[in-house]
Formats: structure tokens, C-alpha cells, sequence
């Protein structure tokens, strides 16, 4: 089972400098983040959804 970080623990992450390295992914018509944590990228989720999809690249 892939592990994913929350919007919660990544904004944690972010106002405390500890997130530094992001990428953003297309998979089809959608767009999802990705947060590096040491040797692994893991995807971010939203409360609903097991990975968060985006419509538009402005939108993440």
C-alpha cells in the first residue's frame, strides 16, 4: 500500500521549511503533487481521496 501525505501535514511541512522539493504530475486530464520525503516521493491526498486530483496545473 502507497503511503500519502495530507494537505494538513504538508502545510505543517511547508510553514516549518522541512518540504522543499515538490513535483507535479499529469495523469490524464488531472494533475496530482508530490512531496519528497528522504529517498521517496509521496503523493499528497486530500480527506477524500486516496491521492488529490487536480483539473487545471493553477489549481494545485
Amino acid at each position: 500500500m502507497k503511503r500519502a501525505i495530507e494537505q494538513e501535514t504538508l502545510l505543517a511541512l511547508v510553514e516549518t521549511g522541512a518540504a522543499r522539493e515538490f513535483r507535479v504530475l499529469r495523469e490524464g486530464e488531472a494533475w496530482r503533487l508530490e512531496l519528497r520525503v528522504g529517498v521517496k516521493w509521496l503523493p499528497v491526498r486530500s480527506r477524500r481521496e486516496q491521492v488529490g486530483h487536480w483539473r487545471s496545473l493553477t489549481a494545485v
